[in-house]
């Protein structure tokens, strides 16, 4: 069974929630209602549908996904934008009850979360 699957999402979304729940996120400052539910999307969405490979593999061989994305953080940006695409389906869109700006910044809160998680930049983004 490979590692970046349902299970694992679900795992780090539990995670994402115990760090609310417990208050270990209170030294970035107050997390809104809407920065919670991102962070708890996000978690569970961040390696939707991973196929097994890395990003490096998908440059190498030139694949579809590589092509999409430029070669910047394919899987990442894979995750991310097959997971909005989801949440916009009308059967499971419940950013429509968001207002506008709200959807905006959660989308791009989201997409920035998920793009982070490429460990190719992780230093980077930490400083």
């Amino acid at each position: 069974m490979q590692y970046h699957n349902d299970l694992h999402g679900a795992d780090v979304a539990q995670m994402a929630f115990l760090f609310i729940k417990d208050g270990k996120l209170d030294e970035i400052g107050d997390m809104s209602h809407l920065d919670m539910v991102c962070l708890l999307i996000s978690s569970a969405c961040h390696d939707y549908e991973h196929d097994g490979f890395n990003n490096a593999y998908h440059v190498n061989k030139m694949s579809q996904r590589a092509l999409r994305y430029h070669d910047e953080s394919v899987q990442e940006n894979y995750h991310a934008a097959e997971s909005m695409t989801i949440l916009l389906n009308p059967e499971f869109n419940f950013l429509e009850a968001f207002s506008k700006d709200d959807i905006k910044m959660f989308r791009k809160r989201m997409v920035g979360m998920i793009l982070s998680t490429d460990m190719a930049k992780h230093m980077q983004d930490l400083t």
